[in-house]
C-alpha cells in the first residue's frame, strides 16, 4: 500500500477548485461500500483502499488533481470460480475543468474531470480510476485448476470428422457443383 498509511477516511465532497487554489493534499482510505461498481464486482466487502491526492495549480493556470490510488479487492477467479485477491493502482493526473470546451484545450498528457461549480464527488472519480485499472480477467498467482482439466482424451475432438463437416458446411460448394456440371 501507501508508504503513509491513513487510518482517517476522505471525505467524499469537497470543492476542486478551492482546493487547487489552496494546494491541498489529502491522504485516507474510502470504504469499498462506498464504490457501488467496484463493490459489486467484489466477492467479498473486504477491502483496503488508500488514497493519496494532491490538489494544486500549474503555471498554465490550470487546476490540477494528482494522485495514487492502491486497493487490495477480493474478485471471482476465473479458473476457479473462487475468491482471489486482487492489488490495483492508479495514477491521477486531471485537469479540473467547467465544460467540454475547457477539456479540449488541456495538455494530452493529462485526462479531464468536469466538475460544476461548487461541491464535487471525488469518490466517483476514484472508483473510475480503479474499475479502468481492473485486469480484465482475474486469476490466482498460483495454478488453481488442475492442467487435465482443460484437455482430456476423451473429449479431444477428431481432426477427420471436423474436416467432413466444414466441408459439408462450406457455403461454395454448390458453386464447385455447378462449375462441374455440363452447359
Amino acid at each position: 500500500m501507501l508508504n503513509t498509511p491513513s487510518n482517517k477516511a476522505l471525505p467524499q465532497l469537497l470543492d476542486p477548485r478551492k482546493f487547487a487554489q489552496q494546494g491541498i493534499e489529502l491522504k485516507g482510505f474510502i470504504e469499498l461500500s462506498a464504490l457501488p461498481r467496484l463493490a459489486q464486482l467484489s466477492v467479498s466487502e473486504q477491502a483496503q483502499i488508500e488514497v493519496e491526492l494532491q490538489f494544486e495549480v500549474d503555471d498554465q493556470r490550470h487546476r490540477l488533481l494528482r494522485g495514487k490510488i492502491e486497493a487490495k479487492v477480493q474478485m471471482s477467479c476465473q479458473r476457479c470460480m473462487e475468491a482471489c485477491d486482487q492489488h490495483i493502482k492508479g495514477n491521477l493526473n486531471l485537469g479540473i475543468v467547467w465544460d467540454e470546451e475547457k477539456a479540449q484545450q488541456l495538455p494530452r498528457s493529462m485526462d479531464s474531470w468536469i466538475a460544476p461549480e461548487g461541491v464535487s464527488d471525488i469518490y466517483e472519480v476514484i472508483e473510475e480510476e480503479l474499475l479502468l485499472c481492473l485486469p480484465m480477467a482475474s486469476y490466482h498467482d498460483h495454478q488453481c485448476v488442475d492442467v487435465a482439466h482443460y484437455h482430456s482424451g476423451d473429449d479431444a475432438p477428431d481432426e477427420t470428422a471436423e474436416a467432413e463437416a466444414d466441408q459439408q458446411n462450406n457455403p461454395f460448394q454448390v458453386l464447385k457443383q455447378l462449375k462441374g456440371t455440363p452447359k
